[in-house]
């Protein structure tokens, strides 16, 4: 059987026919190149160069392979040594038949030529950094099925956390390559405070890695902005604004307060995004992606002015934990107006719990001015794009299902002790700050419990200007930069604490973990009230005994005796999530 034949210049296969006339690379498929010289290297896999356009005709004349003599074009074009080659046509994803048709497919860059994403990248001056960030999106949207790649106004780096050497290798390998971000790009919290990592006495074999890290991602050209909370920023993205963000909460926060268009961006993928400008078609850039799947109906009545700043925060986690993947449209607060920060702390609880990329707040939110709108089942635009017909799944959410979920937050609610106050997680914002401020002003701090506070550097220059952090120095307060309590350990977390309080569900979920602490939790003024006292708040937020939280479970309602049959399977979840950790506490 004949063997197929490759041209350097189409870089495709054909199989031979019938021997022609010759003629030129640029018409003929089934001759091969013998304009382009081989490499220095017989083992090199180069592509030949993108100005292969030979002059003269070829001389060669295509030939089956019936002796055991090699091909002259195998000894020419060396691509197929040692390579894969291309699969069946019914086996490749949509992009992926794209990118391995004769002609491959053209993806341009803003302010650049069109160049192919397979094979040879010709680099146009920028190294070849952008070319091997450029083959990294172009294999993540071949794995996710996108049929193109789009542009981005801005990107959020999630990948800066200094988790090994590998992390500090991959970056610094970035700038050797002549990397250089092609869209503002803004970095995550980092692993210590990058000015104060010494005066709060973190090791060095941490801090020193972890300042280089950071200073590798400002080499190629990222801000300093140091924070897990982007949306605090003047940068922050607007309505329909595609952008390449990581960190989970300030995800969740774009897509669903902000209306921005972003997926939930692995590390290391986002800094590909933002060497590039561009990032696959696909999740949440697309109208498809942002409908809601679920329903989550809260009481219609009797929650008015009886929430406080912990009911956001235990309904994000409840919320995230109903959706699991599906993406949430929740009902029952339409006549309420949370604020920016119980929005903030809505959506960190979600994305702790939930591994959705956003939710819907009806009556709140910009893509959910009602229900049928959130569902896709309008004819407005946002979220709504076409029309579904599917039955959607309602969940109710009772005040047994909240109860549940609060006290798998305050896990060691027999423990009253209390020697550290965590607050920041995600950083406070400049209102945060005012408030815990003026909670503070005039009191003493517990001479047994910390209080430490963490926020970025702008929010830091706008609470100073106002004399917040003057207030704060003078109450006791340690004030952190930079990173965040996800990635603070000792010494800045007191070695002899035993019970930290926090009025972050984010950070109640993780701290078990993290920095193997008991947990309770709390409004932020029972959180003050704590660093004031040294014992955390034995009162409840009145929500939690409003009537219109009363169960409209049937089975609640129904059951007279008997605990476990009238829980329903997300509080028993959660029950036993909190008896393990006490039953790990009291091994301990």
């Amino acid at each position: 059987m004949p063997q197929p034949l490759f041209c350097s210049a189409r870089r495709t296969r054909s199989w031979p026919s019938a021997p022609s006339s010759p003629t030129s690379c640029s018409t003929a498929r089934r001759r091969p190149c013998s304009a382009w010289a081989p490499q220095a290297s017989t083992r090199s896999r180069r592509l030949p160069s993108a100005a292969c356009t030979p002059a003269a005709p070829c001389s060669q004349e295509p030939r089956p392979r019936t002796s055991t003599a090699p091909s002259q074009c195998r000894l020419r074009c060396r691509f197929w040594r040692g390579r894969r080659r291309p699969r069946p046509p019914h086996r490749r994803s949509p992009f992926a038949s794209h990118l391995r048709t004769r002609r491959c497919l053209m993806v341009s860059m803003d302010g650049l030529p069109r160049f192919p994403t397979v094979g040879h990248v010709p680099s146009f001056g920028f190294g070849s950094g952008p070319q091997v960030a450029m083959r990294v999106v172009v294999r993540m949207a071949d794995l996710q099925g996108a049929p193109e790649l789009i542009s981005v106004s801005q990107a959020h780096i999630d990948g800066c956390v200094y988790t090994g050497p590998a992390s500090l290798e991959l970056a610094e390998k970035l700038v050797a390559m002549g990397g250089s971000v092609r869209v503002p790009t803004t970095l995550n919290a980092i692993s210590v405070d990058r000015r104060r990592w010494r005066a709060l006495g973190v090791p060095a074999d941490l801090g020193e890695p972890a300042s280089a890290l950071a200073d590798a991602y400002l080499a190629l050209g990222c801000a300093p902005s140091f924070t897990c909370a982007p949306y605090l920023l003047d940068s922050a993205p607007s309505l329909g604004e595609q952008v390449t963000w990581g960190e989970s909460n300030a995800v969740v926060f774009a897509n669903s307060v902000l209306g921005a268009r972003t997926q939930k961006y692995a590390d290391f993928l986002d800094i590909c995004i933002a060497l590039t400008g561009r990032a696959p078609l696909a999740g949440a850039h697309l109208d498809a992606g942002r409908r809601a799947s679920v329903v989550l109906a809260l009481p219609r009545d009797g929650l008015g002015g009886a929430l406080d700043d912990a009911f956001w925060p235990v309904l994000g986690y409840l919320a995230g934990l109903r959706a699991r993947k599906r993406t949430p449209a929740i009902t029952g607060l339409e006549h309420t107006s949370p604020s920016r920060d119980d929005l903030k702390a809505l959506c960190a609880a979600f994305g702790t719990t939930g591994s959705g990329p956003m939710l819907h707040l009806v009556g709140v939110t910009p893509e959910a001015p009602d229900l049928e709108t959130a569902l896709g089942l309008g004819g407005g635009g946002g979220a709504a794009g076409a029309g579904a017909d599917e039955e959607v799944e309602t969940i109710a959410l009772t005040r047994e299902d909240l109860e549940a979920a609060w006290h798998s937050l305050d896990a060691a609610s027999s423990t009253e002790a209390v020697e550290l106050v965590a607050l920041g997680n995600p950083h406070l914002s400049a209102d945060e700050v005012a408030r815990v401020a003026e909670l503070c002003r005039g009191r003493r701090r517990h001479p047994g419990t910390s209080l430490v506070l963490t926020f970025g550097r702008s929010v830091q220059e706008q609470a100073s200007k106002a004399g917040h952090i003057q207030v704060l120095e003078d109450f006791g307060a340690t004030l952190v930069n930079d990173t965040c309590w996800c990635m603070l350990t000792e010494p800045v977390v007191p070695p002899e604490s035993k019970t930290l309080i926090t009025n972050s569900a984010k950070y109640a979920h993780y701290a078990p973990g993290l920095v193997n602490r008991q947990v309770r939790f709390h409004g932020l003024a029972g959180c003050v009230d704590a660093a004031c006292s040294g014992r955390a708040p034995t009162s409840r937020p009145g929500w939690l005994a409003a009537r219109g939280f009363a169960s409209s479970s049937p089975r609640a309602a129904g059951a007279a005796t008997g605990f476990w049959p009238a829980a329903s399977p997300v509080r028993r979840l959660l029950l036993l999530r909190t008896a393990a950790r006490w039953l790990a506490t009291a091994v301990r």
